[in-house]
């Protein structure tokens, strides 16, 4: 009965000029081929079969004789066995939540920006504190396990003052721009967003694949007249 094993020898102490012949007497035993060299000693990684009943310990001592006769003297021989058909192993399965989580981290994301309305007295605070408020506030909202599962886990910014809406209004010359994200993969718009500014449309666009910042240029807008109200000319 033969048993499948991988054989790991390690010689030191030897005559270093009797090196290649230790070699080829051990690959007589079993077929060593590939040795590495490091400091005093030579190693080398073989797999085989031990047959007609001999243990691990019968093997070493084979080994062992074949490098002493060609090493014309004792030296270390070290032998790593390990048997390969019965290695020890772990079973791993995973359940439809583990596959909820895994395909929702796979799937493109896109990017939105929520705003909020908030009154508050100038006396007290002002809004960057707010901002600072509504942080700590999400943080702890969200640190709450599984609130977010059912959203597929979304992650979140830090809040911020809006600035003037200068992007929002036409330039001098009337004209208005704006800018959606084309999917080339499904021929159609990526989501429903319009964008008033172009760095976040393309910071936007580098989150997926194969999609394109597409311009809305509208002319001719009457930028004086903008604003008021029916009748007051």
């Amino acid at each position: 009965m033969s048993r499948y094993y991988g054989m790991n020898v390690t010689v030191s102490g030897h005559n270093p000029a009797l090196a290649e012949a230790i070699q080829a007497a051990a690959g007589e035993e079993w077929p060593f081929e590939d040795w590495y060299d490091s400091d005093d000693q030579f190693t080398a990684y073989a797999e085989d079969n031990l047959c007609g009943g001999e243990s691990e310990e019968l093997f070493t001592e084979r080994l062992s004789v074949a490098v002493w006769r060609a090493n014309g003297g004792f030296c270390d021989v070290t032998v790593d066995a390990t048997y390969l058909e019965s290695l020890p192993y772990e079973t791993h399965c995973l359940d439809e939540s583990d596959y909820s989580r895994l395909i929702n981290t796979r799937r493109t994301t896109l990017r939105t920006t929520l705003t909020i309305d908030v009154n508050y007295d100038p006396a007290v605070t002002d809004p960057e504190s707010l901002a600072s408020a509504a942080d700590r506030l999400l943080e702890t909202v969200l640190s709450t396990p599984g609130i977010m599962d059912k959203y597929a886990n979304p992650s979140f910014g830090e809040f911020s003052v809006l600035s003037s809406a200068a992007n929002a209004a036409p330039d001098s010359s009337g004209t208005l721009r704006r800018w959606v994200l084309y999917d080339l993969d499904t021929d159609a718009l990526l989501g429903t967003k319009v964008y008033t500014d172009h760095d976040e449309a393309v910071e936007d666009a580098t989150q997926a694949n194969d999609i394109l910042v597409l311009p809305l240029v509208i002319q001719g807008i009457d930028t004086v007249n903008q604003g008021e109200e029916p009748g007051n000319e």
